[in-house]
């Protein structure tokens, strides 16, 4: 979009964005407006599952602390960790 010029005072200069119409206030949104747009903006806790060897509670994607498990065929140990490997 090109400038436009106005005359004022004798000068020459850019018409402001408010004397152009490209800017305009923004429209004010009601109460129940922004908050009936919030009302899927609520966290949810993550819901932990049970590993199928310790029996114990773990969350997806991630291995158990007990015995190491992530998902079928795969067992990790970290021993500095103390994740997959037997409590002393």
């Amino acid at each position: 979009m090109g400038e436009f010029w106005i005359e004022t005072d004798g000068a020459l200069g850019p018409l402001s964005d408010w004397e152009n119409g490209t800017m305009l206030p923004p429209q004010r949104v009601s109460y129940g407006r922004s908050r009936r747009r919030r009302t899927h903006h609520a966290m949810t806790g993550t819901i932990p599952t049970v590993c199928p060897l310790s029996g114990m509670p773990k969350l997806h994607h991630r291995a158990c602390a007990e015995s190491g498990y992530v998902r079928a065929g795969l067992r990790i140990k970290v021993p500095k960790l103390g994740i997959g490997v037997p409590k002393n």
